[in-house]
């Protein structure tokens, strides 16, 4: 069993563009994402949750979207919780559950796509109410990490970086049947993967999509962590200056140009001295 230490962060920008006359012109910028991140129950080793969710833009569609599924997500995730015995947790969060972890995945992003889908139909919006959206479960050891849509997540482990999720070359046809956003249709295609955690791994899930700018990022960041803080903030900085780049500095850059990123390292437990007395 590990100790865990996360630390989340988001950030945004706000910027413009020349108008005809040299003069700057700025606007605030808008939020396309929330996330949460939390512990299911109420002992030390319970689960984790960590919820990332973020809008195609920074439309009110977008940001309805994402509300609606993260506070889902949580439900869900509650639920899934709540409705295992008691037995059975006490285990899991001992050595670790994959299908536990699983379960509350594809059950969260489930009910999330349902609400978020049901709104839309109700609404008869032209704009299509959806978001992508990334979801971890960590008992014990183990870690699952689900997504709906292309955003990446990371694994640092022994000086190397490993994604979590590899191409498929099958992933064009599914897409075909199933939706790749939350709520765009009643069903909702969620990517697994899990992995057993190992002492100084650190966990990187972001808002971002993959290029080998990220990895070079990453790499800087973690061989010079200082603290889980500072590396969020600089790789979700490192987001948005991306974002602004590659629209070129216009105001179109502000739609849904936030970044966020969520990190997680496992070192050895604390010794509780107040347990060690209590045994001798």
């Amino acid at each position: 069993m590990y100790d865990y230490y996360c630390a989340v962060r988001q950030s945004s920008r706000v910027g413009g563009e020349l108008d005809s006359a040299g003069d700057s012109i700025s606007a605030p910028a808008a939020l396309s994402a929330r996330y949460a991140v939390l512990s299911l129950g109420r002992q030390r080793y319970s689960p984790m949750l960590v919820a990332i969710c973020k809008g195609q833009d920074a439309s009110i569609s977008s940001q309805i979207a994402t509300k609606m599924a993260v506070q889902g997500i949580q439900e869900e995730a509650f639920s899934c919780y709540e409705q295992t015995p008691a037995a059975s947790l006490a285990v899991a969060e001992h050595a670790g559950d994959e299908k536990l972890c699983i379960e509350i995945i594809r059950a969260s992003f489930k009910r999330a796509n349902q609400q978020v889908h049901d709104y839309s139909q109700r609404m008869l919006s032209s704009r299509a109410v959806c978001c992508h959206g990334t979801m971890a479960v960590l008992i014990g050891r183990h870690i699952s990490v689900g997504r709906v849509g292309q955003y990446e997540s990371f694994l640092w482990r022994a000086g190397q970086i490993h994604r979590f999720f590899q191409p498929e070359p099958s992933r064009e046809a599914i897409s075909l049947a199933l939706s790749c956003s939350i709520g765009k249709d009643k069903r909702v295609w969620v990517e697994l993967a899990s992995t057993e955690l190992e002492k100084s791994d650190v966990v990187i899930i972001t808002t971002q999509l993959f290029s080998e700018k990220l990895i070079s990022r990453i790499k800087m960041v973690v061989q010079s962590l200082g603290s889980l803080d500072e590396g969020c903030c600089d790789l979700a900085e490192f987001g948005v200056e991306q974002h602004w780049q590659s629209r070129e500095g216009s105001l179109a850059g502000l739609a849904g140009g936030d970044s966020v990123v969520f990190m997680l390292r496992a070192e050895s437990p604390v010794i509780d001295l107040k347990d060690v007395i209590l045994e001798e």
